[in-house]
């Protein structure tokens, strides 16, 4: 329980502030490029990164039960999925549709609910403990949606040293 709370604790909150800071993010990494279209982007990837970060509990339960073979397949089908997902998003969507296409490894998931059983912790346990960070992150990630990047604005100014 200790190892899914501070896991999902550093996954989504990292997540968040991200998504809180991108634009700051992004114009430091893309000084003279930043579109808004960029700035939705790396907040769903955001997003998706974070969500499917949380699987690292399972991943480790499983290794540590000896069920290898298991977390290899969750983790091989998810890579497959975001695979084709990815270049379908791209093709009829462009940039943003293969961002999208990363949520089809969501299904890493399963790792948390498969390593979780195989050590007898009831789904409904562990999920609660982590139901409350993923509802406050992402209402956080939404909520940050609104702020849009200002090309005249150099936030970056404050930390400047002449």
């Amino acid at each position: 329980e200790t190892a899914t709370r501070i896991n999902g604790i550093v996954a989504l909150g990292l997540g968040a502030l991200l998504s809180i800071f991108a634009p700051l993010v992004l114009s430091t990494m893309i000084p003279d490029g930043v579109t808004n279209e960029y700035l939705t982007g790396f907040r769903l990837a955001t997003i998706i990164y974070s969500l499917y970060s949380v699987n690292a509990v399972g991943h480790y339960i499983l290794f540590s039960v000896n069920a290898v073979n298991l977390s290899l397949a969750i983790t091989l089908i998810s890579g497959i999925v975001s695979l084709v997902m990815i270049f379908f998003g791209s093709n009829y969507f462009g940039l943003l549709g293969a961002i999208a296409g990363n949520s089809g490894y969501l299904g890493v998931w399963l790792l948390n609910f498969t390593g979780m059983k195989k050590i007898g912790i009831a789904t409904k346990q562990w999920l609660k403990l982590l139901s409350l960070l993923i509802l406050g992150f992402l209402g956080i990630a939404l909520i940050s949606w609104s702020i849009k990047y200002q090309n005249s604005c150099n936030c970056w100014r404050f930390f400047e040293f002449y």
